[in-house]
């Protein structure tokens, strides 16, 4: 049955701050609503999914570029001085409100002189404020990314046949199923790859 995706939160996790956001191997956890339409394009039901973790799966790059380009935007939101932008890294995107009071909510963290991370959660934006502007268009393409890693399971890849055969499900899970760690699966898969004496090599198509 055809499907209409609305996304309402977006976060990367296992993020890690001293690496560029182009060679990151984050995973992606969404909160997601599904409107269900018949054949003719009627409305049957809405499938609500809090919680959806996807499983063996690292956030492709495209994906992450839009997370980098918030970060100067969460520096001018937090009214922070600009040299800070380079401590300051947004990790999740919740949209809110409907029609004309949608609206946004960025969260991530600054890192401090002392090392320590202080969590970062923005005011919430109203879109309406945004029109035109950039933000709106990194916010916009940031969902439309979010689908496709849904919906087409766009991630970054390395051999898809690594794990093929742990995805029979799809690959992803709402968060009450058990759920694979993909950074620890690929570790496991590499290491398996070593002692048999082959190579991996990585690619972000």
């Amino acid at each position: 049955m055809p499907t209409r995706t609305t996304i309402q939160k977006i976060n990367i996790e296992k993020f890690d701050e001293s690496t560029d956001y182009d060679q990151q191997f984050c995973g992606l956890k969404l909160s997601l609503i599904e409107e269900v339409t018949n054949q003719d394009g009627e409305f049957l039901f809405t499938r609500e999914k809090p919680s959806v973790k996807m499983r063996n799966f690292f956030a492709h790059n495209d994906l992450m570029e839009k997370f980098e380009k918030l970060r100067s935007h969460m520096v001018e939101i937090c009214e922070f001085d600009k040299e800070n932008e380079g401590t300051v890294f947004v990790t999740g995107v919740t949209y809110t409100g409907t029609l004309e009071s949608e609206g946004f909510v960025l969260t991530g963290f600054k890192v401090l002189k002392s090392g320590k991370k202080l969590n970062i959660v923005t005011p919430n934006i109203g879109l309406a404020d945004q029109d035109g502007t950039e933000l709106l268009d990194i916010l916009t393409e940031l969902e439309n990314e979010a689908i496709e890693a849904y919906s087409n399971k766009k991630r970054k890849e390395f051999q898809r046949e690594l794990f093929d055969d742990q995805e029979a499900d799809g690959g992803s899970d709402d968060e009450s199923d058990v759920l694979g760690d993909p950074i620890l699966s690929f570790k496991k898969t590499v290491n398996n790859l070593k002692k048999e004496g082959v190579t991996l090599s990585v690619s972000a198509n």
